[in-house]
């Protein structure tokens, strides 16, 4: 293995080593969660000289502050599993999986697309790249084509660690159009011409794809050097059992629950709904965009007990995520009402100067981002230090916004939150993916900091 590694390219060798240490030390999300938790609370210690009693009432206070972001960030996952679960999408998938001839063009192909989806919608993003990942390692099985299982994994997740804070479903960018924004007034509303839709963000975004799409395509080993999905998750393999309708012993309930008519006819009051909604009161958010989601689920299922057993599904896909958001939360009390966060975000914005700000920006958000994994959350936070930096600086406001999103975005990579779903579906460790989803951040580092530098706003 030494041997055959020294003759390896220098991006795989470096992957496989600094794997065999993420195996070895990184333990399951939820312990990195309560180690973060041990950690804020001996900086709001030792940085703000809180006692720890006052921490523990901030912690409390917070437990409870992200009920209704998270319970809009699990009906995103979910609504996403279960169109990703139709067996027309799935059907798709599997299409797709057919076509690269090697480990290193799967890796690319499912970081494509993995990329664009999460651009829309990001949590449809990160379910169809695991989806892609598991299929593409079973059908790699199967055709008897070398391919390494957790890089797979990786390009599954690599939209939600570089571009999803940068397109539509980006939880800040959304806020900012939303009447009630936290910094209406001092920066007004933002529409998403000046964030998502501005070139400097769709040049940028370009920029981060084609380097998501190169890096995972080199980063993916040699056939010597692959382990597939039956060396992590052998009963992946098995054969899907398929389940036959007994249509003749419906009774009337069974009838109505599977009815097309009652789906058919509840898709068109929603689709009527949404209209309504973009027309006379506002634009996209993360509720209008969940409820297009639900929309689509319904029309696309056309059968309502068949819809809610593929949201039942997906319920192992959050449960990681519903007990360690409040910890999250706990985390984000203790930063924010000590004060922490704001003295973080103050050092970093206290030495940016106008051509260097959109790097301080980004550098900021990626470092509050591994304590408060939440996008919207992060920016409630912080916001407020980066907007009069950047008014201080005359960096407009929209500008400002994506450099932070940026950074959210980045160290993502390294945090292991939100890879939940995608083990989940995947069946892998934290552990098994994350060393090389460390080399994705760090080499990231690159068009990240010249995009933001060079591409005039």
């Amino acid at each position: 293995m030494v041997e055959d590694e020294k003759q390896a390219p220098l991006l795989e060798s470096i992957g496989n080593k600094l794997c065999r240490g993420v195996e070895k030390w990184m333990p399951d999300p939820i312990i990195f969660a309560f180690l973060l938790l041990f950690g804020v609370f001996i900086l709001g210690m030792t940085v703000q000289e809180q006692d720890p009693y006052a921490l523990a009432g901030f912690s409390y206070l917070g437990f409870w502050k992200l009920l209704t972001f998270a319970m809009q960030v699990v009906l995103q996952v979910v609504l996403g599993f279960a169109l990703a679960s139709h067996p027309f999408i799935r059907g798709g998938l599997k299409l797709i999986c057919q076509w690269p001839s090697n480990g290193k063009q799967a890796a690319a192909l499912i970081a494509c697309i993995t990329l664009m989806v999460s651009w829309v919608y990001w949590s449809l993003g990160v379910v169809i790249g695991a989806f892609l990942a598991r299929e593409m390692a079973i059908q790699a099985h199967r055709r008897n084509i070398p391919m390494h299982y957790p890089v797979l994994a990786v390009s599954g997740y690599v939209g939600l660690g570089l571009i999803w804070h940068w397109g539509l479903s980006g939880s800040a960018p959304l806020m900012a159009t939303t009447d009630g924004y936290a910094f209406q007034e001092l920066t007004g509303l933002i529409p998403l011409s000046e964030t998502v839709l501005h070139p400097y963000t769709l040049i940028n975004a370009a920029i981060i794809f084609v380097f998501g799409v190169a890096v995972m395509y080199f980063l993916h080993p040699r056939p010597a050097g692959c382990r597939g999905i039956q060396d992590y998750v052998p009963e992946a393999l098995k054969d899907e059992i398929e389940t036959v309708e007994e249509k003749g012993s419906q009774v009337f309930a069974d009838r109505l629950e599977n009815s097309k008519i009652i789906a058919a006819i509840t898709s068109i009051i929603m689709l009527t709904m949404i209209i309504w909604w973009f027309t006379e009161k506002g634009g996209l958010n993360l509720n209008s965009l969940n409820f297009v989601f639900l929309l689509l689920g319904f029309a696309l299922y056309l059968n309502p007990i068949k819809y809610l057993n593929a949201i039942a599904d997906s319920m192992r896909a959050v449960t990681g995520i519903v007990i360690q958001f409040p910890f999250y939360a706990a985390i984000m009390g203790i930063m924010t009402m000590s004060g922490l966060a704001l003295t973080i975000a103050g050092w970093l914005t206290a030495i940016a100067t106008p051509s260097t700000f959109p790097v301080v920006a980004w550098l900021t958000g990626g470092l509050v981002n591994m304590f408060i994994p939440s996008g919207g959350g992060e920016w409630v936070t912080i916001g407020e230090a980066i907007n009069r930096a950047a008014m201080d600086l005359g960096i407009a406001p929209g500008q400002a916004l994506i450099a932070y999103a940026a950074g959210d975005a980045w160290t993502n990579m390294l945090q292991p939150f939100w890879a939940i779903p995608l083990l989940a579906i995947t069946g892998l460790k934290a552990r098994n993916i994350f060393g090389y989803a460390i080399i994705v951040w760090l080499l990231a580092t690159i068009p990240f900091a010249l995009g933001l530098s060079f591409v005039p706003y």
